[in-house]
């Protein structure tokens, strides 16, 4: 239900101008599945509980998945998703009213293990920034996992 499926991309970084919102998400989708231990699942996700290293993350149609961290991406025109120690404000950065984020700290950290990202996280309506949100969760999280900052990237062997 992403507000991406009705955009159309002129300004975005790395996406070509005129793209439109639901081209990108199927490429992103495609991307992610190039990892092979990646499952795009359906759904709507209604109550997460648990805590770090241990959560379980409930569907509406009442599959259960467990997870060591949990990161909420959900769009900022409301969140339902039962779930213990998550507080719904106001958006901050909105140009309309009515709309939510959660409570985060700095690193859009939620609670340990638990994370916000994009909109409902409090970051300006633009799909670039919405997207890097996502990306400095998952560096945060990457940084848990190893024990230490890193950088990750690919270098072509021609270097």
């Amino acid at each position: 239900s992403s507000d991406l499926l009705k955009a159309m991309l002129n300004n975005a970084p790395g996406v070509k101008p005129g793209s439109l919102g639901k081209d990108v998400i199927n490429q992103l989708k495609e991307h992610a599945k190039m990892y092979g231990n990646v499952e795009i699942i359906d759904g709507r996700v209604v109550k997460v509980e648990g805590e770090y290293k241990n959560f379980k993350v409930i569907t509406e149609d009442g599959k259960e998945f467990y997870s060591d961290f949990v990161v909420f991406a959900t769009g900022f025109h409301e969140f339902n998703i039962e779930c213990e120690g998550v507080e719904v404000i106001e958006n901050k950065k909105s140009p309309r009213p009515g709309k939510v984020q959660l409570k985060v700290d700095q690193d859009y950290k939620i609670k340990e293990g638990m994370y916000a990202a994009g909109l409902i996280a409090g970051v300006s309506t633009m799909f670039a920034a919405a997207a890097g949100s996502g990306v400095q969760v998952a560096c945060n999280i990457q940084v848990i996992m190893a024990g230490k900052n890193v950088v990750v990237h690919d270098v072509p062997d021609s270097m």
